[in-house]
């Protein structure tokens, strides 16, 4: 049942002041794809390519998906803010408004305008994804905020210095100006990697995708990568 919020700054809300926990519903909105999200930009190494560190063989308890859940509030004071201003400890110890597996993992361009359009919320997602054997660029679209950390600093010690790849305000791939473009990942198509994105929506427009950009020029949004979660910690293996 949806409650009656006060439209406040740093509450979530559908304009007319009711929440929708659903908001926006994966796998909705306007896709792009990663061949037009991609077009133009041919596969290039960044910075140094580094191996992908802490694959596991197997995902202990595994679930299809990753573990989403949505808050109220931001974790940034602006949709422009960079990485290195976010509250990294911002999450820990709030009590999510919606916990679920999320096997889409992205949304396209949410409509907004009169009674649509929530605002002022934050996502985090957790699990492990895997892509073959190769180097692997990887890019995101966002409007407004999000981060990702790919690999044991995924897990615990994230940082700015460590985020992979991050985006503020819609920033489009392959030209991240105003966030922290990826380092070239080497994977190893047995194994699984941690991975844990944050999202935050202030106003306006709300999309989120992900993107990966193979050696072999293999082009990927989210919902084609492999993503899994360990149904026991709703996180990585113990």
């Amino acid at each position: 049942m949806r409650a009656i919020q006060s439209i406040i700054a740093g509450t979530s809300y559908v304009r007319g002041g009711v929440p929708d926990i659903n908001y926006p519903v994966p796998g909705s909105g306007t896709y792009r794809t990663a061949a037009a999200a991609l077009s133009g930009i041919s596969y290039a190494d960044i910075g140094v390519p580094a191996a992908a560190t802490g694959g596991v063989n197997d995902v202990a308890d595994g679930v299809y998906g990753l573990w989403r859940r949505k808050y109220d509030g931001n974790f940034c004071a602006g949709a422009t803010d960079l990485v290195g201003s976010y509250d990294l400890n911002w999450f820990t110890g709030k009590t999510p408004l919606q916990s679920e597996y999320d096997g889409h993992l992205s949304w396209g361009q949410q409509p907004d305008g009169p009674g649509v359009g929530q605002h002022n919320f934050s996502m985090e997602w957790l699990g492990y994804i895997q892509l073959s054997t190769q180097k692997w660029n990887f890019y995101v679209e966002s409007d407004d905020t999000c981060a990702v950390w790919i690999g044991t600093d995924a897990v615990s010690g994230f940082s700015a210095a460590n985020c992979l790849v991050s985006s503020s305000n819609n920033a489009l791939p392959g030209s991240v100006p105003d966030g922290k473009s990826s380092n070239s990942l080497i994977f190893d198509g047995t194994k699984y990697y941690p991975i844990r994105i944050w999202f935050s929506e202030f106003t306006g427009g709300c999309k989120f995708q992900l993107y990966a950009l193979g050696e072999d020029g293999t082009k990927l949004v989210g919902n084609d990568m492999g993503r899994f979660v360990n149904n026991t910690t709703k996180g990585f293996n113990p």
